[in-house]
């Protein structure tokens, strides 16, 4: 068995400039599997040749496909032969590439909905043929194409999830990583299932990959500033540099941010 913080399976998360990029991070992590987060662009290759990644998921983003800024990904990304979640921007790529049609819909779709989910899908595996869900989109598929199946619609009929005919690739135009998507993690644990995930990846196990992240960064001997406001994040990312590089290489520096004025005296 492989100990804490070897290398083992995991799940590659393509950052296509979504403010739930790392929400989704934290969700497939607690569903005990290891995730990283990349960047859209990150090559094929790389994807293809590391046996250790069992499936690709891109998050959403604020761009629209169309726009000369848009997040620039590799057009084979989809041949790299692994199962592939594409959310919202992502789907909206996945369909162009496979000859759908992505336009801007007469209604733009803002806040929870009740979408009808076809219960075929795998990646709906254990959930009610209605679900409430979070939309916030523009633009949208108005033709899946020949290969894309369509297994969702919103209230305002407008395609919600989509899936190849053959491929174990999908595309939802919801956020299943947030809390307004009521079984979203369902419908990661499916997607992973699908990838053939052990969940085994531990919260002792992520420790042990932050540790060796931090001293594979700091490899030269550097010592490390850390500013500190005494919330959670800056704590824990101070108590994990003084685990990974001892006090002697860590310098901490509480921020008075002023919110704690009251306190003073």
């Amino acid at each position: 068995m492989d100990s804490p913080g070897s290398v083992r399976e995991y799940v590659v998360i393509l950052d296509a400039g979504s403010q739930y990029g790392k929400v989704i991070d934290r969700k497939i992590c607690e569903l005990n599997v290891e995730s990283r987060v990349v960047p859209l662009s990150t090559p094929t290759e790389v994807l293809r040749g590391d046996h250790a990644i069992k499936g690709i998921i891109i998050s959403g983003g604020p761009s629209s496909i169309y726009d000369d800024d848009a997040p620039k990904f590799n057009a084979d990304l989809f041949e790299v032969g692994k199962p592939l979640l594409g959310i919202c921007y992502g789907m909206q790529l996945l369909a162009r590439t496979f000859g759908g049609t992505v336009g801007r819909a007469a209604v733009r779709e803002d806040g929870q909905d009740e979408i009808w989910m076809d219960l075929s899908s795998p990646l709906f595996k254990g959930l009610g043929s209605g679900e409430k869900v979070l939309l916030t989109h523009g633009d949208s598929i108005t033709d899946s194409g020949p290969q894309l199946k369509v297994v969702a619609r919103s209230s305002a009929n407008i395609v919600a999830a989509v899936q190849h005919q053959q491929l174990p690739l999908f595309g939802v135009q919801f956020y299943p990583e947030v809390e307004l998507t009521e079984h979203g993690m369902q419908i990661f644990k499916n997607f992973l299932n699908l990838c053939g995930c052990h969940f085994n990846f531990t919260m002792e196990d992520r420790e042990m990959v932050a540790l060796r992240i931090i001293r594979k960064r700091t490899a030269q001997g550097q010592k490390v500033l850390c500013l500190a406001s005494g919330g959670v994040d800056s704590t824990v990312c101070a108590v994990m540099l003084l685990k990974a590089l001892g006090s002697e290489r860590v310098v901490c520096v509480h921020i008075d941010h002023g919110f704690n004025a009251s306190q003073r005296d």
